[in-house]
């Protein structure tokens, strides 16, 4: 596989281990509890990844699809482009630029620390069987619409980033959430 998307291959991995991590440190009532009213829960977050994976999984499909119409990557490596790299920048939990949730995207029902793992577990396998089958295309000649701003646009490499970093940042909120 290509070295940048190991890369990504790796932070799918870590986010699924933080996770579990954190599940099985905690008891039901730290993990569903919210430490403010206008803050998430680790359930919460969990959930909004969910709804996550589950809007963007079709979309990368579709720029699988794109893609292998496409002549294979030749470069050797891939790139981000300016919409992308901005957004990844955004992403990072050092910046902690808030930025408020679509509403389609904010939890209305959270299910239990079990089932919402095993979602978020099968929703990763599906995103990392996805990354795999992506490697050598030309993901960053095939441009997806946000799932949160249809009117953004950015190309697959930086989607399958963006999702990891998404991941990475919305765990280290749960974290955050379940101890306080």
């Amino acid at each position: 596989m290509h070295p940048n998307l190991q890369a990504i291959e790796y932070a799918f991995l870590r986010a699924q281990q933080r996770l579990l991590e954190l599940a099985g440190s905690v008891t039901e009532t730290s993990w569903s509890a919210k430490p403010a009213p206008e803050r998430w829960s680790a359930a919460e977050c969990v959930a909004h990844l969910n709804l996550t994976s589950l809007a963007v999984l079709p979309k990368l499909q579709v720029a699988y699809d794109q893609a292998r119409a496409l002549p294979p990557n030749t470069r050797p490596r891939y790139r981000h482009d300016i919409v992308g790299y901005l957004l990844l920048l955004s992403m990072h939990p050092r910046l902690r630029i808030r930025t408020k949730t679509a509403p389609d995207f904010v939890p209305q029902f959270v299910a239990d620390k079990r089932r919402s793992l095993q979602e978020f577990d099968h929703l990763q396998d599906e995103l990392l069987s996805c990354l795999r089958s992506c490697d050598g295309l030309a993901l960053n000649k095939v441009r997806i619409s946000s799932s949160f701003n249809i009117s953004v646009k950015y190309n697959a490499y930086s989607c399958f980033s963006i999702l990891a970093e998404h991941q990475h940042r919305h765990i280290a909120q749960a974290e955050a959430a379940a101890v306080s």
